[in-house]
C-alpha cells in the first residue's frame, strides 16, 4: 500500500487502493514521473503496473521483461514515457531493461554487465541521459554516445551498491 499526506505528516490516506489487489507481494518499487507527476509505476519482484492518470488505472507493462526478480524502477527525469528496471540474480544479459514508450515494449540495456544482481539504477537530469546501475560489485555508467557500460567506481571499495541519488547542483 501506498500512504499520502497533503498536510506535511499529520493526515494520511492509502493512495491507490486499486494497486494493493494488483501486485502479488510487497510493493518494492515505486517512482513518479518528474517530467508528468501523473505517470506512476509499481510493482513488487515480480509485477509491474503503470498509471498515467495518477492513479486512477493501472497497466501492466511486464510482457517483455525478464522472468527475474526485479530490483528497482525509475523514469528518465526529463521524459515520463522512458523507463528502466533492473534485476537481481544470475541469468547472464538479463539484468536492466529501457521502455521509450511506458512500457509497451523493452528493450534489454544489460549489455556487458558482469553476470550478477543490479541492485538499483538512477539516471542524470540531463540531455545527456547518463544512467548509474548498483551492482554486487560497485556501479557502472552508460550513456548514449556509449556502446557497453563503464566501470565506475575509482576509490570505491568492492561493495554492494543497493542505493544510489544524483546531487543535480554538483553533479556528483
Amino acid at each position: 500500500r501506498v500512504y499520502r499526506s497533503d498536510a506535511a505528516g499529520s493526515d494520511w490516506w492509502e493512495a491507490f487502493p486499486t494497486l494493493t489487489s494488483l501486485n502479488s507481494g510487497p510493493l518494492i518499487m515505486f517512482d513518479v514521473a518528474q517530467s508528468n507527476t501523473e505517470y506512476l509505476v509499481a510493482g513488487s519482484g515480480r509485477t509491474i503496473h503503470i498509471s498515467k492518470d495518477l492513479g486512477g488505472n493501472w497497466t501492466s507493462i511486464l510482457s517483455g521483461l525478464s522472468n527475474q526478480q526485479m530490483t528497482y524502477v525509475a523514469f528518465d527525469p526529463l521524459d515520463e514515457n522512458t523507463l528502466w528496471v533492473t534485476f537481481s540474480g544470475y541469468t547472464n544479459g538479463q539484468k536492466v531493461y529501457r521502455s521509450q514508450n511506458a512500457g509497451e515494449t523493452w528493450q534489454n540495456m544489460s549489455m556487458n554487465l558482469p553476470n550478477l544482481p543490479v541492485n538499483c539504477i538512477e539516471i542524470e537530469r540531463s540531455s545527456t541521459g547518463g544512467v548509474y546501475v548498483g551492482t554486487d560489485v560497485g556501479v557502472y555508467y552508460w550513456d548514449p554516445t556509449l556502446t557497453e557500460w563503464e566501470p565506475f567506481m575509482t576509490g570505491l571499495p568492492n561493495v554492494i551498491v543497493s542505493e544510489l541519488e544524483i546531487h543535480e547542483p554538483t553533479h556528483t
